[in-house]
């Protein structure tokens, strides 16, 4: 008996999870209320001055001082294992941490219907660059008459450290 109790608790548990999950959509109107950070490209390799000492000039060839990315949201980065809350919205802003899903085919080594997570460097036009990352994203590059962003699922609201952790060893495992 204890097994079956068992069983319908785990049951029931992916049920509520489920629910939640969809509840939490509709609510923040997005397909994608909660993801986790999968990738290293929004990681600081060390505190934020040192880190901006490192990434200075690529910033400064945006047109973004220490000044504006201390205004940005996040601005100590994110993590792999954290996870994000999305939240729907037409207001976004450079700096904005955003939550997009990318043109099959778009980035090299990207799965696809791959979720993106980073930071809007420009929204005239839209281009977003993880932290981490050498070069912005080509979001505007053309192809096959189609822009290389798919779906804006929103930008991010609030991030919990290291509680995506099963999510990021289920996307290395099984690509998920």
């Amino acid at each position: 008996m204890g097994a079956k109790k068992e069983i319908a608790e785990l049951i029931l548990a992916v049920i509520a999870a489920l629910a939640a999950y969809q509840a939490a959509g509709f609510l923040l109107g997005t397909g994608v209320p909660v993801t986790s950070v999968v990738t290293g490209s929004m990681e600081h390799s060390s505190d934020f001055d040192g880190w901006w000492q490192m990434n200075q000039y690529k910033y400064s060839q945006l047109n973004i001082t220490r000044e504006d990315f201390l205004s940005f949201p996040y601005k100590k980065g994110l993590y792999v294992g954290d996870i994000v809350i999305v939240k729907k919205t037409d207001d976004i802003k450079k700096g904005d941490v955003i939550v997009y899903h990318p043109a099959e085919g778009c980035f090299d080594n990207v799965p696809p219907k791959a979720t993106i997570i980073h930071r809007v460097i420009s929204t005239d036009p839209l281009v977003t660059k993880g932290d981490n990352n050498d070069n912005p994203d080509t979001l505007n590059r053309r192809m096959d008459g189609k822009t290389c962003i798919v779906a804006i699922e929103g930008k991010a609201i609030a991030a919990l450290p290291l509680l995506g952790y099963p999510r990021t060893v289920l996307f290395r495992i099984a690509g998920i």
